[in-house]
């Protein structure tokens, strides 16, 4: 399982909150918060908000999913950073994007389960010859 596929821990679960208020603030698509300054934030207010771990983009990204699966925050982002909004237009727009992105790895998902089913039948070829004996074994 991957990092952003984990459910998040109790100290992630904390740190949900924090992050609304601090989206809240930019509320502006043009006024955008890059991940970089939002991990700076949160790693440089650690103990005020009471976790001792690394923030990194990657539980950026998961606390970010979770708001959005979970329907607590319409947050936003892309490639110039992360904002909150409260306008349609814009929700629905990165709802399509998230689909569309969905699509696309699903369709790199399956070119990749071709690639290893062709592998294993150019394997299972190469092991029988044009009589269907096996080539490993017959003398």
């Amino acid at each position: 399982m991957s990092a952003q596929s984990e459910k998040l821990t109790a100290d992630e679960l904390n740190l949900v909150v924090p992050l609304i208020k601090l989206l809240k603030k930019n509320t502006d698509e043009t006024r955008q918060l890059f991940e970089p300054q939002i991990t700076k934030w949160f790693n440089s207010h650690k103990e005020r908000l009471g976790f001792k771990f690394v923030f990194t983009p990657i539980r950026l990204r998961k606390l970010v999913n979770h708001c959005r699966v979970n329907g607590l925050a319409p947050i936003m982002s892309s490639s110039n950073g992360y904002y909150y909004s409260t306008d349609q237009k814009n929700i629905l727009a990165m709802a399509i994007s998230l689909e569309e992105r969905a699509k696309s790895i699903m369709a790199g998902a399956t070119g990749l389960r071709n690639i290893a089913l062709e592998i294993k039948h150019d394997a299972e070829k190469k092991r029988f010859d044009a009589l269907g004996f096996d080539t490993n074994t017959f003398i």
